[in-house]
């Protein structure tokens, strides 16, 4: 079964708009559906430097952008794989 490129990457990368709204709500926490390690460490540095309120909401605006970023790379990443399953399966023929 031949999958076009286009519904692949849609079915094996993360939502640009669903990353947004996460990381909007939840802050650091919601940066855990784009990129789970780096969205538990920043989760983990705002509760621990929750006493200061300027590095939690510093870590809350700048998780939208990482967040976005990370979308971004998991389309990529999903481009890369699906471009290297078509060459193989086009050198097994």
């Amino acid at each position: 079964m031949i999958v076009s490129k286009q519904e692949y990457v849609a079915a094996h990368s993360k939502s640009r708009g669903v990353s947004l709204v996460l990381t909007l709500l939840f802050g650091p926490l919601g940066l855990c559906y784009s990129s789970l390690a780096v969205g538990i460490i920043l989760t983990l540095v705002s509760i621990a430097s929750a006493g200061t309120i300027v590095i939690p909401i510093g870590l809350w605006i700048s998780s939208v952008f990482i967040g976005d970023f990370s979308a971004i790379k998991s389309q990529n990443i999903a481009e890369m794989d699906y471009n290297l399953k078509f060459r193989i399966d086009e050198l097994n023929r």
